[in-house]
């Protein structure tokens, strides 16, 4: 399992790291700061099985980055991990597959890649 966590602020990022290892202590995490930083993974990288992505990006809004992601990664399920409740509408639109809010409970982050691991499985 490679998962990718995007986000520009470190602690929340090292935060989510923690518990996403603390679920799945064998799978590989790779991080970015911005949305720049995430393109460059997904170029160079291109078997992410599930992203973590801040909707505020310094460079570029989390949504822009997610739309580019479905695109160059379809199979890969997109995770919006935000502090801001109101995009949850947005995210439903463009069919994220799920949506976790800082601060991050490790209950909901646990439940969120138990339902991202499943729904790999059945592609």
């Amino acid at each position: 399992m490679k998962i990718a966590v995007i986000d520009d602020e470190r602690p929340a990022r090292r935060e989510l790291i923690r518990q996403i290892q603390e679920t799945m202590p064998d799978c590989e995490i790779k991080e970015a700061d911005s949305g720049a930083g995430a393109l460059e993974l997904f170029n160079t990288e291109d078997d992410f099985d599930i992203l973590f992505v801040d909707i505020n990006l310094n460079d570029m809004e989390g949504t822009t980055l997610a739309a580019t992601a479905k695109k160059l990664l379809p199979q890969a399920k997109i995770v919006f991990a935000t502090a801001y409740s109101q995009y949850a509408a947005k995210a439903f639109e463009m069919e994220i597959d799920d949506y976790i809010l800082k601060p991050f409970d490790p209950d909901r982050v646990r439940h969120v890649l138990e339902k991202c691991v499943r729904g790999l499985a059945q592609q």
